[in-house]
């Protein structure tokens, strides 16, 4: 004998499921595509990859209830990884058991480590909302 959503749920489920997809025709391809042209790509060197590339994303999720901001790098097969930068501009990490590292250099980039992965931001994506 199957599942058997209640009656009401049935109606519903459909819908439900198809919210948590996003847009049909967003391929990982179209999504660095949108974040390049917003001013939002990220070069980063994930896991055993032998350089950088601009395949990641940065997005803003808002602020925690100490006032710093969510920051969200987006890797091109759909992980993840979330920092916090705090008011001061401090960029710590939001979650996880890794080690952070960062590293500034003599130009506008800083240089983020968590793990196996790496990115390369420029310093201005970080002042965009402070």
């Amino acid at each position: 004998m199957g599942f058997s959503p209640p009656p009401r749920l049935a109606l519903w489920l459909p819908a439900l499921l198809l919210a948590g997809c996003g847009e049909a025709n967003e391929t990982p391809d179209k999504v660095i595509a949108k974040a390049k042209a917003e001013d939002r790509a990220v070069s980063c060197r994930l896991e055993d990859a032998p350089a950088f590339a601009d395949t990641c994303s940065l997005e803003w999720r808002g602020t925690n209830a100490d006032g710093a901001w969510i920051v969200v790098l987006r890797h091109k097969d759909g992980g993840f990884r979330r920092l916090i930068l705090s008011p001061d501009g401090t960029l710590g990490q939001a979650d996880g058991a890794q080690t952070l590292l960062l590293e500034k250099d003599a130009g506008k980039s800083l240089y983020v480590s968590l793990g196996s992965d790496h990115y390369r931001l420029r310093l201005d994506q970080l002042d965009a909302v402070q």
